[in-house]
C-alpha cells in the first residue's frame, strides 16, 4: 500500500454528523486515560524505583507525537518507553534500551504501511499480544507481589480482564477507573516520605555560640514533613489527618517540604488552606517549603510559603529565638566590630587590632569573593547577611551557609592560605562587613601575643561548631 492515505472521497460532513460525538468522546476518553496513565507511571518511577522524571514534559512529549502520527495517517507509535524503564529498573538502570524501543515503535509506524498487508492478521494479533505480555512489569507475575500488594495487582489484571472481554472501549474506561484509584491510593499511601519530629533539621544559617546554645535544645518544637506525589484532593486530605494525628503538643511550628510533589490541584490547595487556618487557631505556625510558583500563587497569601526547606527552617528558627528573654540576648555594640573572633580579648589589644581592619561595603547581589581567589582576608560581618555558596549567584550552586552580624567568614584561607573554596555575596540586601588582612593580624600578633592566642582559639572553635553542625545536617539527611 502507499505511505501516504488516499483521503480523498471521504465524506467527512457526513461522517462528522453521524460519529463526531462519539469520536469526540472516545479521543477525549483516550486523553484523560494517557495523562493519567503517565502520571501513575511516573509516581511509580519515583516512589519505588528512585527514577525522578517530568511527567508534565514526557505527557507533552507523546501527545505531540500520537498528534503527529495521526496527521500523517500512521500507525499511533506510543514513547512507551518511559514505562518500559520500570521493567528495566528490575535489571538495573539503562539509558538504551528505552530508546530501542522507542525506535522500534518509530519505525513500525513509519514503515509499516509498506509490509503490515502482508502479514497475517492471526500473526500480528499474536506478535501484538506476546508484546503486551513483554510490557508487563515482572513483578506483576510475581505470588509475592500479590500478596504484598492486593489492591494494585488485582486492580492492574482488572484492566486486562476487561479489555479481553468487552473490547477497547470498556478497557478505556476501566482504565480509567483504575488509574484514577491507583493514583490515589499510591500517593495516599506514600504522602509522607520523611517525618521527622523531633528538630532533627536545621538550616544553613550560622549562629553565635551562646544563640545556638539556647536554640538547639528547643528545635524540637519544629515539625517538618517531607511530601512526595500528586496531591490531589484525597491525597491532600490523608496528608491533613496525617499531619494532625502526628503533632505533639510541644511543636509550635509545621513545615510541609513540597519539594517531591509535582503538580497541586485546586482542591488540594483548598484542603492545605484549611490545614494551615487550623493549626492558626491552635498556636500552631505552618510553612510550606518549595511549594510551586503556580501552586504558590493559588495557594493565597494565607499560606507561607519559601522557596526551599533551608529558609523555611531559618523562618521557624527566627521565631524560636524571638522567644528569647531580653535579658538573654547578646549585646551587639556598634564599636564590636571584632564580633566573635573578639570573644575575651583585652580591651587594649581589641581596640589596637580594631583600628587595622578596613570597611568593606557589599551591594545587594554583590560577591565579596569567588572559589578560587588566593586572598587571605578574614571577614566579619558588621550588619546584613552573608551567604556561602558553591557558585553564585547562588540559585546555581549550592548553598552552604549564610552567616550574620558579628560572625566571621573566610577563616580557612586566613588560617592556612589556600584559595578560597567557597563564593560569598550578599544574597538579598546590602550588608556591611570589616576585613582583616593576615599581615596587619601577624604585625598586632607580634604586640599582643597572649591575645593573639586568644584569637586564634576563638577561630579553632568556630570551626568546630560549624563542622558538627555539618556532621549534624549531613546524618539527618542519610536517616
Amino acid at each position: 500500500g502507499p505511505l501516504w492515505p488516499d483521503w480523498t472521497g471521504v465524506p467527512w460532513m457526513a461522517l462528522a454528523q453521524q460519529h463526531g460525538s462519539d469520536l469526540v468522546v472516545l479521543a477525549l476518553l483516550m486523553a484523560l486515560v494517557n495523562s493519567l496513565e503517565i502520571l501513575v507511571f511516573n509516581q511509580e518511577l519515583e516512589l519505588d524505583h528512585g527514577l525522578r522524571g517530568n511527567a508534565n514534559l514526557t505527557l507533552r512529549r507523546e501527545s505531540l507525537l500520537g498528534v503527529l502520527c495521526g496527521l500523517a495517517g500512521m500507525i499511533p507509535a506510543s514513547t512507551s518507553a518511559s514505562r518500559s524503564r520500570i521493567v528495566l529498573a528490575q535489571a538495573g538502570p539503562s539509558r538504551d534500551a528505552p530508546r530501542w524501543h522507542a525506535g522500534i515503535m518509530l519505525g513500525v509506524a513509519v514503515t509499516g504501511a509498506w509490509w503490515l498487508h502482508w502479514v497475517p492478521m492471526a500473526c500480528l494479533a499474536g506478535g501484538l499480544v506476546l508484546a503486551g505480555l513483554m510490557q508487563v512489569p515482572g513483578l506483576m507475575w510475581s505470588l509475592r507481589y500479590a500478596q504484598r500488594s492486593r489492591v494494585t495487582w488485582a486492580q492492574s489484571w482488572l484492566v486486562a480482564l476487561v479489555f479481553a472481554v468487552m473490547g477497547g472501549v470498556g478497557a478505556l474506561v476501566a482504565g480509567l477507573v483504575v488509574a484514577t484509584f491507583v493514583l490515589l491510593h499510591d500517593s495516599a499511601a506514600k504522602v509522607l516520605r520523611h517525618v521527622r519530629l523531633d528538630g532533627e533539621l536545621r538550616s544553613r544559617r550560622l549562629r553565635r555560640a551562646g544563640s545556638d546554645t539556647w536554640l538547639s535544645p528547643r528545635m524540637n518544637q519544629v515539625a517538618v514533613f517531607e511530601l512526595q506525589g500528586v496531591m490531589s484532593f484525597g491525597v491532600a486530605a490523608h496528608l491533613a489527618e496525617q499531619v494532625r494525628l502526628l503533632l505533639q503538643p510541644r511543636h509550635r511550628w509545621v513545615i510541609l517540604d513540597a519539594g517531591r510533589v509535582p503538580a497541586w490541584d485546586s482542591t488540594a490547595l483548598a484542603q492545605l488552606r484549611a490545614l494551615v487556618r487550623d493549626l492558626g487557631q491552635q498556636g500552631i505556625a505552618a510553612a510550606v517549603a518549595a511549594l510551586d510558583p503556580v501552586a504558590a500563587e493559588h495557594a493565597g497569601d494565607q499560606v507561607r510559603a519559601f522557596s526551599d526547606l533551608d529558609r523555611a527552617l531559618e523562618w521557624a528558627e527566627a521565631g524560636i529565638l524571638s522567644q528569647r528573654p531580653i535579658e538573654q540576648r547578646p549585646a551587639r555594640p556598634e564599636r564590636d566590630l571584632l564580633g566573635e573572633i573578639g570573644e575575651g580579648v583585652p580591651r587594649a589589644a581589641a581596640n589596637a587590632l580594631m583600628a587595622v581592619l578596613e570597611p568593606l561595603a557589599v551591594p545587594p547581589h554583590g560577591v565579596v569573593f569567588s572559589a578560587g581567589d588566593t586572598d587571605h582576608d578574614l571577614l566579619v560581618v558588621k550588619s546584613g547577611h552573608i551567604t556561602l555558596v558553591t557558585q553564585w549567584p547562588p540559585d546555581k550552586g549550592l548553598r552552604l551557609a549564610t552567616v550574620g552580624p558579628g560572625m566571621a567568614f573566610g577563616e580557612m584561607a586566613f588560617l592556612n592560605g589556600a584559595a578560597r573554596s567557597a563564593c560569598a555575596g550578599s544574597e538579598r540586601g546590602p550588608a556591611h562587613l570589616v576585613r582583616l588582612s593576615r599581615a596587619h593580624f601577624d604585625a598586632w600578633a607580634r604586640q599582643y601575643p597572649e591575645a593573639a592566642l586568644t584569637v586564634m582559639n576563638n577561630l579553632a572553635q568556630i570551626g568546630a561548631r560549624r563542622l558538627a553542625v555539618t556532621t549534624h545536617q549531613l546524618r539527618a539527611v542519610l536517616e
